[in-house]
C-alpha cells in the first residue's frame, strides 16, 4: 500500500512539471484542442469590425458600420422574430410528439415497446436536407408528384409544401428523436410511487399526467426545450428550401444568403456574432436547466418499478400514428426517391407506367468524376474526422476526470470542450472561413482537412460528454498497478486505459461518422475545388435542379445513414445509455 501511495504521488508532481513525453502530448492536446475552439470565433468577431472581405494583403478598415447596418435595418428584427416563432413551433410541436411517445413507451402496456423505440428514433437517420427535397419532389406546387395525381383524377393541385405550416412541421418532426431521449431518460429516472397515490385515490390516468407526471417533468421537458430549440435555431436546410423561396427568413438562412449569394462577407459577419451570442445565451440557459434539476428528484435508495397503465382500446390509434408517424419521416422520402431516381420524368405514380422504369439516373450518376470524388471524400471524412475528434476528446477526458489538475482547471477544460455546442454549424464554417483566409495556419485552405477540423470542433461536445461519462465509471486500480510497475503514461493510457473505455471510444466515433456524412453547413463554407462532399454536391445539384442525380444520390445517402444509424442503435446506443 505504502508503495502504491509512493508511486502515485511521484507520478501526480511529474504530470505537468517536467518537459518530456506524457506532458508534451497533454500539453499539446490542450493547446490544439484550445486553438481550434478559440481562434475562429475571434476572427469571425474581428472581421466583423472590417470594411471589407478580410485578407492578409488587404485586412481592411475598422468600422462600425456593419452593426450599425445591422441593427438599424428593419429586416434583422423581421428575422428575430422570424427565428423565434420558427424556433417556438417547431420545439412545441417535437415537444409534444417527444412527450407522448416518452409516457406510450414508459408508462403504458403498449405492446412491441423495444421495436417502438427503434421506430421512434429511426427518423433521426434522415438528414433534414433529404427530408426537405423529398417534400418538395412529392408536394411542390406546380410538378410535385401528388399535385400532378390529382390534378390527372380530380382536377386540382391541392398541396403546396411552401407554406410556413408545411416548414415547421416537417422541422418539427426532424427534431423529435433528440427530445424523446431527453425526456425518457427522465421517465425511466422517475419515482412512480406518487403516481401510483393518485391511481389508488381514484384520479383518473389524465389527471394524474397532469397533475403529477408532468410538474415532476418540468425539468427534463425544460432541458429538452432549450436543447431542442437550440438544434431548430442552427438548423439551415429545411429553412433555406422551404422558407426562403416564400420569403420566410431565419438567421442561419440569412447568413448563407449573405455570404454565398449577396457577396456581403463582413455583414455576414456581423449577423454571425449575433447568432452566436443568441446560442451562447441558450447553452446557459441549458446548463442552468439541467444544473437545477436535483431539486425534482425523485428516485429513493429502494427499488422501485413503474405501474404500467392499461390504455385498452387507446393502443390502437396510439400504434397508429406511430406508424403515421414513421411514414410521413422516413418511409415518404423513402419512396419519393426510389420513384423518382427511375422515372426521371416525375411520371405521376400509377401501376400503368411501372415498365417505364429505368436506371438510366444510376448509370449516369455512377460514372460521373464529380460523384466518385464525393464518395471517396465523403469516406476520408468519416474515417478521420472520428479518429481525430475522439485522439483529442480523450485525453481532454483523462486530464478532466484523471488528472491531478486543480477543479478550476478541470472546469475550464470542460467547458472549453462543451463550448462548442453553442457554436451554429453555419456560424462555425464562417468563423472557419475566414480563419483560414487571414491565417492559413496549418496552411491546408483546399484541401478536406479545413472541412475536418470544422467538423472536430462541431462534435467535440457530445464526444466529451460520452469519454467523461465512461472515465468515470472505469476504476483506476488498473491504472495504478502499470504505474507502480513503471509503466510510462503514454503506456499505460494506450495499453491499458483506452481499452477500457472502448466501447464509448467505438459509440462516439460511429455517431461521429454518421453526422459528419450528413453534415452540410460546415462543409458549405469550406469546399474549394477538389474537396466536394456528398452533402454539399447534394446541394449543389439540387440548386442547379439535376432532380434526377438528387434523387439517385438523395437514396443512396438516406439508405446509408438508416443502416449506420441502425448499428450505431443497436451497439453504439447501449454503450451510450450506459454511461
Amino acid at each position: 500500500m505504502q508503495l502504491l501511495e509512493a508511486a502515485r504521488g511521484t507520478y501526480a508532481g511529474r504530470v505537468l512539471p517536467r518537459v518530456n513525453l506524457t506532458n508534451f502530448i497533454l500539453v499539446g492536446t490542450v493547446a490544439i484542442i484550445a486553438y481550434l475552439v478559440i481562434a475562429p470565433i475571434i476572427f469571425l468577431v474581428w472581421s466583423s469590425f472590417r470594411t471589407a472581405l478580410p485578407t492578409p494583403a488587404n485586412p481592411g478598415a475598422f468600422t462600425l458600420k456593419n452593426y450599425g447596418f445591422v441593427y438599424t435595418n428593419p429586416t434583422t428584427y423581421t428575422l428575430f422574430l422570424n427565428t423565434a416563432i420558427f424556433v417556438a413551433v417547431c420545439t412545441t410541436i417535437a415537444l409534444v410528439l417527444a412527450v407522448g411517445f416518452a409516457w406510450l413507451i414508459e408508462r403504458t402496456d403498449i405492446p412491441g415497446k423495444s421495436t417502438l423505440f427503434i421506430l421512434i428514433l429511426l427518423p433521426s437517420a434522415v438528414p433534414s436536407l433529404l427530408m426537405g427535397i423529398s417534400y418538395i419532389i412529392l408536394a411542390g406546387p406546380e410538378a410535385g408528384l401528388l399535385n400532378r395525381l390529382t390534378e390527372e383524377l380530380f382536377g386540382v393541385k391541392p398541396f403546396n409544401i411552401f407554406t410556413l405550416p408545411a416548414m415547421f412541421i416537417l422541422q418539427g418532426l426532424n427534431s423529435v428523436p433528440g427530445s424523446f431521449l431527453i425526456v425518457l431518460a427522465a421517465l425511466r429516472s422517475m419515482d412512480p410511487s406518487l403516481e401510483e397515490a393518485a391511481s389508488v385515490s381514484g384520479v383518473s390516468w389524465l389527471a394524474t399526467i397532469r397533475r403529477v407526471t408532468m410538474p415532476m417533468m418540468l425539468p427534463a421537458v425544460l432541458a429538452a426545450a432549450i436543447y431542442t430549440g437550440m438544434g431548430i435555431a442552427e438548423t439551415f436546410e429545411i429553412p433555406a428550401l422551404i422558407g426562403v423561396p416564400i420569403g420566410f427568413h431565419v438567421l442561419s438562412s440569412q447568413v448563407y444568403l449573405s455570404v454565398r449569394v449577396w457577396g456581403i462577407h463582413s455583414v455576414a459577419s456581423a449577423y454571425s456574432v449575433i447568432f452566436l451570442i443568441l446560442l451562447v445565451g441558450m447553452v446557459y440557459l441549458y446548463q442552468r436547466a439541467t444544473r437545477r434539476g436535483y431539486r425534482f428528484t425523485t428516485i429513493s435508495g429502494k427499488g422501485y418499478r413503474p405501474k404500467l397503465i392499461p390504455i385498452g382500446r387507446w393502443k390502437y390509434p396510439a400504434l397508429s400514428f406511430l406508424t403515421f408517424y414513421l411514414v410521413v419521416t422516413v418511409g415518404m422520402p423513402l419512396f419519393v426517391f426510389i420513384w423518382s431516381s427511375v422515372f426521371p420524368s416525375w411520371e405521376v405514380p400509377s401501376w400503368a407506367i411501372l415498365s417505364h422504369a429505368s436506371l438510366d439516373s444510376y448509370r449516369e450518376v455512377f460514372g460521373n468524376e464529380n460523384f466518385l470524388a464525393s464518395v471517396k471524400n465523403t469516406l476520408i471524412l468519416m474515417v478521420v474526422t472520428p479518429a481525430l475528434t475522439v485522439g483529442l476528446v480523450s485525453v481532454a477526458s483523462w486530464l478532466i476526470v484523471r488528472s491531478n489538475l486543480s477543479p478550476r482547471g478541470k472546469a475550464v477544460l470542460d467547458t472549453l470542450t462543451f463550448w462548442p455546442h453553442a457554436y451554429p454549424g453555419i456560424v462555425l464554417g464562417v468563423a472557419l472561413l475566414w480563419f483560414f483566409i487571414i491565417v492559413d495556419f496549418p496552411p491546408v485552405w483546399g484541401t478536406l482537412w479545413p472541412i475536418i477540423l470544422g467538423l472536430t470542433v462541431s462534435y467535440m461536445p457530445f464526444t466529451v460528454r460520452t469519454l467523461n461519462a465512461a472515465f468515470i465509471q472505469v476504476h483506476q486500480e488498473l491504472e495504478q498497478a502499470a504505474y507502480v510497475s513503471g509503466a510510462r503514461w503514454v503506456s499505460t493510457f494506450i495499453r491499458i486505459t483506452l481499452p477500457l473505455v472502448l466501447p464509448a471510444l467505438a459509440s462516439a466515433a460511429l455517431w461521429i461518422a454518421i453526422h459528419a456524412m450528413r453534415s452540410l453547413t460546415v462543409p458549405m463554407f469550406l469546399t474549394a475545388q477538389g474537396n466536394d462532399v456528398l452533402a454539399m454536391l447534394l446541394w449543389t445539384y439540387w440548386d442547379n435542379d439535376m432532380v434526377e442525380a438528387v434523387s439517385v444520390i438523395g437514396l443512396l445517402y438516406l439508405l446509408v445513414c438508416v443502416a449506420l444509424s441502425l448499428l450505431w442503435r443497436r451497439y453504439g446506443f447501449r454503450e451510450l445509455d450506459r454511461s
